[in-house]
């Protein structure tokens, strides 16, 4: 079973994440506005945010949170550079 550590330090670091992710989300959509891939892009942002979470409040940080972010980091960098599906990032 997994737990999660929900503590003032843990609230206080996903406080400063939402923080940046909304300045990041700001920024965005008036630098990329009117493009095609802007959902993609917010989404894929948000399931590195929501990553980054689960390595906050994970006790285990191999297993919970530095796999998410590895996988989600390759997912975005397969998006960025071929600009396909960001899913398979191997040809």
């Amino acid at each position: 079973m997994m737990t999660l550590l929900f503590d003032w330090i843990s609230l206080l670091f996903i406080g400063f994440v939402f923080i940046i992710y909304s300045l990041v989300i700001l920024y965005s959509d008036d630098y990329i506005f009117g493009d095609l891939n802007i959902t993609r892009f917010i989404s894929l942002v948000l399931i590195f945010i929501v990553s980054i979470i689960f390595l906050i409040v994970s006790p285990n940080v191999i297993t919970a949170g530095l796999v998410t972010i590895r996988v989600t980091s390759l997912i975005c960098l397969g998006s960025i550079c071929k600009l396909t599906p960001g899913l398979f990032v191997a040809e």
